[in-house]
């Protein structure tokens, strides 16, 4: 919604501007509103898709954070861990998620899991003891492609943990590496 209430306020802006220089210009007013007004209607569409675009570079992407409290984005702290440091994101294009690259002590992801399923598990669409693999060795790779992409490594061996799932699928999983402390998580939001 922000490249639309953007663009429609600069298209808005652009054509009062207009409307009140217009006797400057030797226009006149009504003809230059109605004439402005078709122009910002009809610009409206290309211009949204410019004004996304440069919005778009500060919103989505890859980010770096020192700890929880710069990320400042409630759409990340809601599964971000409070004790993560050292935080790389990578906010999907299209807004419907992300992916984080953090240390944290397992004690710290697990303590603030139970504090998450505490509070939520009676809202999640699937309970925990249904994840057939949380808080559970896993090797290979092949859940590591969507970090790949972005240029994370993959860990060896990790272990799983889940949070508790909207009934839109929105939720995390979190690979963490009891060796170095090291957590990919992978998280969705609709």
């Amino acid at each position: 919604m922000l490249p639309v209430k953007i663009t429609f306020w600069l298209l808005v802006g652009l054509v009062i501007v207009l409307t009140l220089v217009a006797p400057y210009l030797k226009w006149r007013r009504t003809r230059t509103f109605l004439f402005g007004s078709l122009v910002a209607v009809v610009a409206f569409v290309p211009s949204l898709f410019g004004v996304s675009s440069v919005v778009d570079t500060f919103r989505f992407g890859h980010f770096q954070h020192a700890s929880f409290a710069d990320v400042n984005d409630f759409r990340i702290e809601r599964w971000l861990p409070p004790d993560a440091t050292d935080i790389s994101l990578f906010k999907n294009y299209g807004g419907n998620g992300y992916r984080a690259r953090f240390t944290i002590s397992e004690e710290k992801l697990i303590e603030y899991l139970d504090e998450l399923w505490q509070a939520h598990a009676h809202q999640s669409a699937i309970q925990r003891h249904e994840f057939s693999h949380d808080g559970k060795e896993t090797s290979g790779t092949a859940h590591f492609d969507q970090f790949q992409i972005i240029g994370w490594n993959p860990i060896a061996v990790s272990i799983v943990y889940h949070s508790p799932v909207e009934g839109d699928g929105g939720g995390a999983t979190y690979y963490h590496d009891r060796n170095s402390g090291v957590t990919l998580q992978r998280a969705g939001y609709w």
